[in-house]
């Protein structure tokens, strides 16, 4: 009887480690399947943001052309107005030059030199009614 309790004794532990490294199989089974999928999906994700980043850096290259163009295009047209602005303040001198050689010439014009016809009084003639 002890023989047979002892056989059925290790054929019950042994059953059990049968059952235990069954549920440890398939645990770790059902862990390698998670991990795959989660491995498939971690790994579809950096395809995607290496995608986006990719998409971000042409973006930015893009608009840092744009943005030196409009730089260049600002240069340009600051100093189209700088010359503008002093070829203007040129003009001004220049007319204000011409301004005040014309003034001196009509200056000149409309005052006759001193002589003693002019320290002569002004006859005034008046005409009288008939």
């Amino acid at each position: 009887e002890q023989n047979s309790r002892s056989s059925e004794e290790i054929f019950d532990l042994h059953a059990q480690i049968v059952a235990v490294e069954a549920e440890a199989a398939y645990k770790c089974e059902q862990n390698e399947l998670s991990m795959q999928h989660q491995l498939k999906r971690l790994v579809s994700h950096t395809t995607f943001l290496q995608e986006e980043k990719k998409s971000a850096e042409r973006a930015r290259q893009v608009l840092e052309t744009q943005l030196k163009q409009l730089q260049t295009t600002a240069q340009l047209e600051h100093k189209r107005l700088e010359a503008g602005k002093r070829l203007l303040e040129t003009s001004k001198r220049k007319l204000e030059a011409e301004k005040v050689h014309m003034s001196q010439q009509l200056f000149s014009q409309a005052t006759p030199p001193p002589s003693s016809s002019s320290k002569r009084p002004l006859q005034v003639s008046t005409c009288t009614p008939p």
